[in-house]
C-alpha cells in the first residue's frame, strides 16, 4: 500500500465522517423518521452522500473506484434502517452504473451487499443497536469488506488477481476501523440527543410545577454573584421581572431588614462549610 493510497483513504474517511455528522444532525433536527415522505428525503440525502464519496475515491485503477460507500451504507443500514437505506442503495447503484468502467459491477454489488448486511444486522440483532460494543462494529466491518473482496470476480480476468493482491489487506484492515469510527459517531450523537431531550423534558416539567404552585424562585451563582429569579419572586418583593432583569446578590443587602441580614449571612456561611445541608431563613424587608 503506497502513501498516496493511504492518504486517499484518510481523506475519504474524513469526508465520510463529516457528511455522516451532517446527516445525523438533519435526521434529528427535522425528525426525518416521522413519515414516509421524510424517510424518502432521508434516502435521497444518503444517496447524495454516496455520490460525493464516489467522487473523492481512495484510488482509481482502470475504472475501479475504491471509497467509503460500503462503510457508510452498512453503518446507515445498521442505525437508520428501512426506506432510507434502500433508497440510498438504489441512488448509489444507479450513479455507479452511470460512471461505468471495469469495476462497475463490482461497485454495484458492493453497494447492495453493504447496505443489506447493515439492515440484516439491525433487524436480527438481539442487542439494541445503540448498545452494541466496538467489537460488534468491527465484526460488521470485516464481514462487509470480506464480501466486497469476493466481488472482485466481477472484474476483468486480467486485473482480478492483481487487484485482490494489492488491495485486500488495506481493505480488510483500514475499512473495518472506519466502520468502528463511524458507528461511534452515530452512538455519540444519539446519546447526546437523548441527554438533551431529557434535559428539555425536565426543564418543561419543572417550569410547569413552578407555575402551578405559584412559587418564587431564585438561583444564586456564588462565583459571579449573579442571581436568576422568576416573575413571582420579583412580585413578592414589589417589583416586576423587567425591573430586576440584572440582579446581583448585593440587592439582598438592600432588600433584607438589617436585623435579619447578619443572621441570614451567618446561616449561609454555615451552609457553605457543611454544617447545614439546607439553609432555611425567614427575613423581613
Amino acid at each position: 500500500m503506497d502513501i498516496q493510497f493511504f492518504l486517499g483513504l484518510v481523506h475519504n474517511i474524513a469526508v465520510m465522517l463529516l457528511f455522516a455528522w451532517g446527516y445525523d444532525r438533519l435526521w434529528v433536527r427535522f425528525q426525518l423518521h416521522t413519515s414516509v415522505l421524510a424517510r424518502v428525503l432521508a434516502g435521497l440525502i444518503i444517496g447524495g452522500i454516496c455520490i460525493i464519496l464516489m467522487n473523492v475515491p481512495s484510488v482509481v485503477y482502470d475504472g475501479v473506484f475504491f471509497d467509503m460507500r460500503s462503510v457508510f451504507l452498512s453503518t446507515i443500514g445498521l442505525f437508520i434502517g428501512g426506506i432510507p437505506t434502500l433508497l440510498g442503495m438504489i441512488v448509489a447503484s444507479v450513479y455507479r452504473l452511470h460512471m461505468g468502467g471495469d469495476g462497475v459491477y463490482m461497485g454495484i454489488a458492493s453497494v447492495l451487499s453493504s447496505g443489506t448486511i447493515g439492515l440484516l444486522c439491525r433487524y436480527f440483532s438481539k442487542i439494541p443497536v445503540f448498545q452494541l460494543k466496538w467489537y460488534h462494529f468491527l465484526q460488521l466491518g470485516i464481514v462487509v469488506q470480506v464480501i466486497m473482496c469476493i466481488w472482485v470476480i466481477f472484474l476483468p480476468e486480467h486485473t482480478r488477481m492483481d487487484m485482490f493482491a494489492s488491495l485486500s489487506v488495506p481493505i480488510l484492515t483500514i475499512y473495518p476501523i472506519a466502520n468502528v469510527l463511524l458507528a461511534y459517531l452515530f452512538v455519540t450523537l444519539y446519546k447526546t440527543y437523548n441527554i438533551t431531550s431529557r434535559l428539555k423534558e425536565e426543564q418543561t416539567r419543572l417550569a410547569g410545577i413552578i407555575e402551578a404552585t405559584n412559587v418564587g424562585t431564585y438561583e444564586w451563582n456564588v462565583q459571579t454573584g449573579i442571581v436568576t429569579i422568576n416573575e413571582r419572586w420579583a412580585s413578592m418583593i414589589g417589583y416586576t421581572l423587567d425591573e430586576l432583569f440584572s440582579v446581583k446578590i448585593d440587592l439582598w443587602d438592600k432588600l433584607v431588614h438589617p436585623d435579619d441580614l447578619s443572621k441570614s449571612y451567618s446561616l449561609i456561611q454555615q451552609h457553605f462549610v457543611g454544617e447545614y445541608p439546607i439553609t432555611n431563613v425567614r427575613y423581613y424587608q
